[in-house]
């Protein structure tokens, strides 16, 4: 069977926005509060390396939604 090259491009197209986007798709996943800051932060300088690496740690680091939560309980 002969691979289609424009199959072949669109998975790898997806593969590199999906790499790119990495730290909003953790960001959500974890249900980060402050998620669409983290995504704003990729989207813009996400270019840049250290742009990217700062949405990366960023959305890795912090609170989640159910620890706001859990803190606004006594």
């Amino acid at each position: 069977m002969v691979e289609d090259p424009s199959l072949t491009g669109v998975i790898g197209v997806i593969a590199l926005v999906s790499c790119y986007f990495m730290p909003t798709i953790i960001a959500l996943l974890r249900d980060k509060h402050g998620a669409g800051i983290v995504a704003l932060v990729n989207f813009f300088p996400g270019w840049t390396v250290i742009g990217w690496f700062f949405a990366f740690m960023w959305s890795w680091m912090g609170k989640t939604r159910a620890d706001v939560i859990r803190g606004m309980r006594f």
